[in-house]
Formats: C-alpha cells, structure tokens, sequence
C-alpha cells in the first residue's frame, strides 16, 4: 500500500548514512534505535519459528554474531558510511539494550563453566553449587506456572484450574530439561559465534554479512544420522 511505501521510505531514510553495510547483519535493535520505532501494530513481520533444533541454533548463532558485531556501537559512537560519529551516538537506553543482548549470549557458556568449576569441589559443595546454576536456568520456565497457581479471576472451577496448572507445570519441566540436555552445546554455539565475531571484527574484517535465512538452514543441514 501506499503507506507501507512511505513507512518504509521514512525508515530508509532515518538509516541514511549512518549504519554501514557491514552492520546489516546486527539486527532491529540498532535501527530501531535510530529510526525510533516505538510500535506499528498494523505492521506485521512473521517469521515461521524452525521446526527443528539445529535450524533453530543455527539462527541463535546468527543472532548472536549480529550483537556482537554491535561493540563498536557500544563502547564507541560507531562510525557510519560518512565518517560522522557525532550523528551516531548511541542514547544510554540503547546501549544498555546492546548490553543486555551480550549477557544473554553468555548465559549458557557462563552457566556450563559454573557446572564445571562446581564439580570439582567436595560432594557436599558441589550438589549445592550444581543445584544453585541449575534453579537459575529452571527459573525462567518456572515463571508461567508460579504465576499461574493463584487463579487470576473468579468462576474457574478447580478441576479446570488444575488442569491449566498441569499443563504449565509440565511445559515447564520439559523445557527445563531441554535446556539441561543441550547447555553444553548451547555454550560451545555462543562461544563459537563470540570468537568469530570478535576475529572478524577486529582482524580479519571479512565475512561480516554471513548469514543465510531459515528457509536456506533448513535445507542445507543433513537429516541423517551423522548429521544429527
């Protein structure tokens, strides 16, 4: 439509400039900074979530190289296609948001050295120090079903209620033991995606831009057994 031709002409524009093209890889977060789109709800932009886990940690590594391939941004003014730092400041709000991205990617490779070095204390040290990383990953799946326990409205009958209750908690315990199952290679992904990032970015400064869409992951990682 015709305003979807403006919208994005204006957000074109705003851009103009300032990121470089081997930025592009980031993600929404810089340009949304710049472009200082705060909601369009009659905007949709769905992309289909993968199907499968490795498609899914191939577009996690992807993600992850694109934040941090935002620490020039973070820690300086960044440059853009016109040498003009003083126009690409990064407002406080936006660099927290950038921070907060990289402590994500270190969640799983902080998590895995914590097990690590937990195991190596005294059984006694080790079980409490084991049990204290694996609550903070059990936590956030928790979140849905503490919540859920007191009924938020009046009429719900408790066998109803219950059921929802179930269903949380079981939701829950299956991705906690998801996340468990595959920290360590959760951790060796963001790690892999940290070193090449900070290798292309500061030495090499090739191959910036690598990325292919879910749709080309899809296809491209083999189904047999080797593969998996």
């Amino acid at each position: 439509t015709g305003k979807g031709i403006y919208e994005v002409d204006t957000f074109e524009g705003a851009l103009e400039g300032r990121i470089p093209e081997s930025t592009l890889l980031s993600h929404d977060l810089l340009e949304g900074i710049f472009a200082r789109a705060g909601l369009a709800s009659d905007i949709e932009v769905v992309e289909e979530f993968p199907s499968r886990y490795d498609v899914a940690a191939a577009r996690q590594h992807r993600w992850a190289r694109g934040d941090w391939q935002l620490l020039p941004w973070i820690f300086g003014r960044g440059r853009d296609s016109k040498r003009d730092t003083a126009r690409t400041a990064i407002p406080l709000l936006g660099r927290w948001k950038m921070i907060d991205n990289l402590r994500r990617t270190l969640s799983a490779p902080a998590a895995f050295l914590a097990l690590l070095g937990g195991w190596v204390l005294p059984l006694g040290s080790a079980a409490v120090w084991s049990g204290f990383v694996l609550a903070t990953i059990a936590l956030p799946a928790l979140q849905p079903f503490l919540a859920g326990i007191v009924p938020r409205r009046l009429g719900i009958s408790m066998r109803s209620h219950g059921r929802a209750v179930g269903a949380d908690i079981t939701l829950a315990l299956l991705q906690i033991a998801f996340l468990v199952t595959f920290l360590a290679h959760q951790a060796w992904l963001m790690t892999d995606a940290i070193a090449r990032t900070l290798f292309r970015l500061f030495i090499s400064r090739r191959r910036l831009l690598e990325w292919v869409t879910a749709a080309q992951a899809k296809f491209n990682l083999p189904l047999d057994i080797p593969g998996f």
